[in-house]
């Protein structure tokens, strides 16, 4: 399984998520990561077991409708217990069915003023996470995202020291937002996840998800020599998942791509990276 390809499965390529995951299946993938918002974590790994697909990381819900916002686990109050509650659970649920990861976002975005500042209720949340999960195998990867929310990120990682808890690498989002920012020598010593996807750099610094686009490798600015090399000379030897988006109708983003298409030329740029980074290892 070392350094195989996998894509997600809200990538657009298919009316429901049956049809997306045949449709990445046929295209010659074997491994996807299942999203939250895909539907239902159980059945969506059932799914993928029916089909044919190995699902090693599950990307953990991190805003509502779902019944949890990742706010909340860094604010007292009632949704702080159920948010714990939910994510205890549904790591329990992914790991029952092999999963081997779970991605999780440090915060959701808010407004500027909502953010919270008292960061030991997060750090505590993160552990009631960790311990109410104590007897699962599955790990827990949290993801870097933008400057702003990056900072609960690293108040996470910083104070926490458990081998299931780690690092989730995006390297879209790394270059994006925090360029500035050597995210593999910080943790890649704990990564356990990595994102792969393309964009143009084009972004400020700061809560914009304008530019978050998601391109197949190679379609924008994202320096994917440095990012095999980083990823290379990491503790990470699994995966590469790549995070793309066929369709973002809202930023005026359409492949002209048939879904089978799409992901056949998504495979082979993955495979491209793949033999960049054994190339490195």
């Amino acid at each position: 399984m070392k350094y195989e390809i996998g894509i997600n499965t809200n990538c657009e390529c298919g009316d429901t998520l049956e049809e997306t995951m045949r449709n990445i299946k046929a295209a010659g993938f074997e491994h996807v990561m299942l999203a939250a918002k895909s539907g239902g974590i159980a059945e969506g790994l059932e799914t993928a077991k029916q089909v044919g697909l190995n699902v090693p990381y599950v990307h953990m819900p991190y805003r509502h409708p779902h019944g949890v916002a990742m706010i909340d686990l860094w604010r007292e109050g009632a949704e702080r217990e159920y948010s714990i509650k939910f994510f205890i659970n549904l790591i329990k649920v992914c790991d029952a069915h092999g999963v081997r990861i779970a991605v999780m976002h440090p915060m959701n975005r808010s407004r500027q003023e909502d953010y919270p500042i008292d960061y030991a209720l997060g750090i505590d949340s993160f552990r009631q996470i960790l311990d109410g999960t104590r007897d699962c195998k599955i790990k827990l990867a949290i993801e870097n995202l933008n400057l702003v929310l990056d900072k609960y990120l690293a108040i996470v990682l910083d104070n926490i020291a458990d081998d299931r808890l780690g690092f989730c690498y995006d390297c879209g989002h790394h270059y994006l937002y925090t360029s500035d920012i050597d995210w593999m020598k910080k943790y890649g010593n704990r990564c356990f996840a990595v994102h792969v996807q393309d964009n143009m750099v084009d972004a400020e610094h700061d809560d914009d998800w304008g530019g978050d686009i998601h391109l197949l490798p190679f379609d924008g600015k994202v320096d994917f020599e440095k990012v095999m090399r980083d990823i290379a000379n990491s503790s990470y030897e699994d995966v590469l998942m790549m995070e793309l988006h066929r369709e973002f109708k809202d930023k005026n983003q359409i492949y002209d791509l048939s879904p089978i298409d799409y992901l056949r030329e998504a495979y082979n740029r993955g495979q491209k990276l793949v033999d960049m980074l054994k190339q490195y290892k």
